[in-house]
C-alpha cells in the first residue's frame, strides 16, 4: 500500500505543479477557480490517483508492452499517463541501463527523431528513480521511471 500512496502523491505533484492537495479537498488557484477532485482506482494493479473532476479518464489499456491509464485536460493540451512496464528488470540492473534497453527495443523512432534533452536520477519515496525529458517528431515528453522490485512504473 505504501507504493500506492506514494504513486498518488507523485501524480498529484505532477498534476498541480508541485503543490499537494489532501484527499477530498479543493485547491484555490489564486482565488479564481476551485478544482474539484475525483479518485480513479485501478482494478488490476490496485492503485488510486486523484485527478481534477473536469479531466477525462481513458481507462487502462493492457495492449502491447505495458498497461496504462491516461488522464487528459479538457482542452487536450495536457496528458498524464500512469502505467507499469511489462518488461522485467532484475534487481541489479541499473535503472538507466534498463531504460536505455527498453527504449531501444520499444521505439521505432531513430536517434534523429527521438532525443533525450535531460536525464536526472531523483529520489522518489526514498529510492532512486529516473526522470527524463525529451522531444520526438510527435511531441515533447517528460517521464519518471520508478523501480519496484522486478517491475518499473512510469508517470
Amino acid at each position: 500500500m505504501r507504493e500506492v500512496k506514494f504513486l498518488s502523491m507523485f501524480v498529484l505533484l505532477v498534476l498541480v505543479g508541485n503543490v499537494m492537495v489532501p484527499s477530498g479537498a479543493a485547491w484555490a488557484n489564486d482565488g479564481i477557480k476551485k478544482i474539484r477532485w475525483l479518485t480513479y482506482t485501478d482494478p488490476r494493479y490496485v492503485f488510486s490517483i486523484e485527478y481534477p473532476a473536469d479531466w477525462q479518464v481513458i481507462p487502462r489499456d493492457d495492449k502491447g508492452i505495458g498497461g496504462t491509464v491516461s488522464f487528459s485536460s479538457p482542452d487536450g493540451l495536457a496528458k498524464i499517463e500512469v502505467g507499469l512496464y511489462l518488461a522485467e528488470r532484475t534487481g541489479n540492473t541499473p535503472l538507466e541501463k534498463w531504460t536505455a534497453q527498453y527504449d531501444a527495443v520499444t521505439t521505432s523512432l531513430g536517434p534523429i527523431d527521438f532525443q533525450i534533452k535531460a536525464e536526472k536520477t531523483i529520489l522518489v519515496g526514498g529510492q532512486s528513480a529516473l526522470r527524463r525529458e525529451g522531444i520526438s517528431t510527435l511531441t515533447e515528453f517528460k517521464y519518471v521511471n520508478i523501480p519496484f522490485g522486478n517491475t518499473v512504473w512510469f508517470i
